[in-house]
């Protein structure tokens, strides 16, 4: 227990280094495999905050393997297929092909929208802006509920089109944004590229 709070501790002073040492030492006392998975997941990202993409790499496929939350289950995979985007396009590419693979699976039915959005931005790292394309197309069919992550897809496509000077579509996706989420940012800007 005084791991955990000293690698909060340190957490909270951003002082990544000395809270991945605390974290590392409290991972047996999780109480069972998820609590397990949750801690090693909260060490792949400490050790990626501090540009150790191997280590963090290592921690993210330990989660992969035991983790049963299906949301835990889709960012393990995205973010281990990004700890790799400097090394090899054809890692990301095998990190595609995970997600792909899950999006097929009816246990990962209700998470399509997401799967397809990290599919989009890994296709976007290496770069293949065509599936990027198709992959934010398929979020914004599957996505129902969130907001965030629909206005996400939508203002990709629309810089994307804009940049590829395809203003009908650029236009047609900004017009798909919902302005009332919060989250989005220079509304100014996308009011004027949508004029």
């Amino acid at each position: 227990y005084f791991n955990e709070v000293q690698g909060y501790w340190f957490f909270k002073q951003q002082m990544y280094d000395s809270a991945t040492v605390y974290i590392k030492n409290a991972l047996p006392n999780a109480i069972d495999v998820a609590d397990r998975a949750r801690r090693e997941y909260l060490l792949a990202q400490l050790y990626e905050l501090n540009h150790h993409q191997d280590t963090a790499s290592y921690y993210y496929d330990k989660v992969i393997k035991l983790t049963t939350d299906p949301l835990m289950y889709i960012y393990a995979n995205l973010n281990k297929a990004k700890m790799l985007k400097n090394n090899d396009s054809a890692e990301i590419e095998k990190g595609i092909a995970r997600l792909l693979h899950m999006a097929r699976k009816d246990r990962f039915e209700s998470y399509r929208d997401i799967i397809y959005c990290s599919a989009a931005q890994l296709a976007l790292e290496k770069p293949d802006t065509s599936a990027g394309v198709s992959f934010y197309k398929k979020s914004t069919f599957y996505n129902q509920d969130d907001i965030s992550l629909k206005n996400k897809a939508f203002l990709t496509l629309a810089e994307i089109s804009y940049q590829q000077k395809k203003y009908k579509d650029a236009y047609n996706f900004y017009d798909s944004l919902q302005m009332s989420d919060t989250s989005l940012a220079n509304l100014e800007e996308i009011q004027s590229r949508k004029n």
